[in-house]
């Protein structure tokens, strides 16, 4: 649900992000038009570095995930505290880098996996230091993939499951 993401906050950390990673694209994947997330976007000077892609498939969104340097998501802490976003795992799984906010699921973890970059504040700042990190660290796919299988694969996760099921009953 787009009422997940921070937008704002998105944005904000991308008008930092594109004078660090210069030229750069941020393509914006939403379920439908919304009129209040264009308004934002129009604030800014960059809006022509918007590409808005809308209602993609499920099964087509490794197409654009391949297409990322990075992928970045904020998201609404109070909405998603205890659960990892799909999204997450599907990053990973391709092999790239993430630049997120704390605090959500299990994602805290990213940065010192080398799997991206986590955010604590929004506020310029932080935004400027994120985007040095990201910059300074060679970040590696295969490395990526080979953490997102340890974490994310189901039949792994199954079996652990059925481990700590079986202790208990």
């Amino acid at each position: 649900a787009e009422n997940w993401y921070l937008f704002d906050e998105m944005f904000s950390f991308y008008n930092v992000y594109r004078k660090f990673f210069s030229p750069s694209k941020f393509t914006l994947i939403l379920y439908s038009k919304n009129s209040k997330i264009l308004e934002k976007i129009d604030k800014y000077d960059w809006h022509d570095e918007v590409e808005i892609i809308y209602n993609v498939p499920r099964a087509a969104m490794p197409e654009y995930i391949n297409l990322a340097t990075h992928v970045i998501f904020f998201l609404n802490c109070l909405s998603n505290n205890g659960r990892s976003p799909i999204k997450l795992a599907e990053t990973l799984a391709m092999g790239k880098p993430i630049i997120t906010n704390k605090g959500i699921g299990d994602i805290d973890d990213i940065e010192n996996d080398k799997c991206g970059v986590v955010i604590d504040k929004f506020d310029v700042s932080q935004f400027t230091n994120a985007c040095q990190r990201l910059k300074n660290t060679k970040f590696d796919s295969q490395a990526i993939r080979d953490n997102a299988l340890q974490k994310y694969d189901l039949n792994l996760l199954c079996e652990k499951y059925k481990m700590i099921y079986d202790k208990f009953f």
